[in-house]
């Protein structure tokens, strides 16, 4: 995985991954569903205490949440601007449900390379579209431990034990996504898209978002910072 785009606003999560068979190179690109603004990172310098070591430990953290969040969303049939958290350094990753372009320069596509000739091709994508495009995580801005408001631990404490409960299954549909699951193509080629998690464990993670973003606290603040972009690109 790596973050690229560094000359625009948002750092988009990326993967590529190479599968080498006996006579062709499959070359697949997806996108992480993830796309984290130039302005979280300034953020994170100033109220996180991070470092340029630690560029790497966000795009970890928000693609190992993109799949149960997007789930989630796409369940409860949320709109584009809902609002998403996530949890990093003590804090809280905060940001909206946005849309990729669906075209296939934003992926997911597979290249199969076979004597001498390149056969690229669209991938599904791993999840519904909404709006004019591809379902997306858009990471505005991070909040440290000290500004967060009395009801964060109840949030921070939910997403503690669904990762202590699904951290296996988390990382494992991470990989999938990168491998272009649940792509018939792909699965044909890498074996089975794996189960979601459990939809009541989905229903219990998403009731705790919902009041979080739900408190007149919350709600002063997003009015006051609240990015007119729908769209990514």
């Amino acid at each position: 995985m790596a973050i690229d785009g560094t000359e625009q606003d948002w750092l988009v999560c990326a993967g590529s991954l190479f599968d080498l068979g006996r006579d062709e190179l499959a070359l697949v690109e997806v996108v992480g569903h993830i796309a984290i603004s130039q302005h979280a990172v300034a953020r994170l310098y100033e109220r996180g205490r991070f470092r340029d070591t630690d560029l790497t430990n966000p795009m970890d953290v928000v693609t190992l949440w993109a799949v149960p969040l997007l789930q989630v969303m796409d369940r409860k049939g949320w709109q584009l601007g809902s609002e998403v958290a996530i949890p990093f350094m003590d804090g809280l990753l905060l940001g909206t449900l946005e849309a990729n372009p669906t075209e296939p320069q934003h992926g997911p596509t597979v290249a199969i390379i076979s004597r001498g000739k390149v056969h690229p091709e669209y991938l599904h994508p791993a999840f519904g579209t909404i709006g004019k495009g591809v379902m997306v995580l858009g990471i505005n801005t991070f909040v440290g431990a000290r500004e967060l408001f009395e009801n964060k631990q109840e949030l921070l404490r939910a997403f503690e034990r669904f990762q202590e409960t699904f951290g296996s299954e988390m990382r494992k549909l991470r990989a999938g996504m990168i491998k272009g699951l649940p792509d018939p193509r792909m699965v044909e080629r890498f074996g089975e898209a794996l189960e979601v998690v459990g939809p009541e464990d989905l229903e219990l993670l998403a009731d705790t978002l919902e009041r979080f973003f739900s408190t007149p606290e919350w709600r002063t603040h997003a009015e006051a910072h609240r990015r007119p972009t729908r769209f990514l690109h």
